[in-house]
């Protein structure tokens, strides 16, 4: 089942639905009237865990950084991706 199915069932009161601001709507509906962007990594262009959402940021920014608390090993590869939605 879609990430996105329990985002809303839960009231957005998930890890990936906090981030998103859904609990302030209840998870009813996309609180992000002007989109935003979002943040995902894995270990390669095919394994990027777009299921945990690493950061957020408004739709018109120019930057966007994974938070401190992800961990970055020394000596290991990571790929990156940003979606618009």
């Amino acid at each position: 089942m879609e990430a996105k199915f329990f985002d809303s069932l839960y009231e957005g009161d998930s890890p990936n639905g906090a981030k998103l601001g859904m609990g302030l709507t209840g998870g009813d509906f996309w609180p992000r009237i002007a989109g935003c962007q979002m943040l995902y990594r894995g270990p390669s262009l095919d394994k990027i865990d777009f299921s945990n959402i690493l950061a957020v940021a408004e739709a018109e920014a120019s930057e966007i950084w994974p938070p401190s608390y992800v961990p970055h090993s020394s000596g290991s590869t990571y790929f990156y991706v940003v979606r618009r939605a």
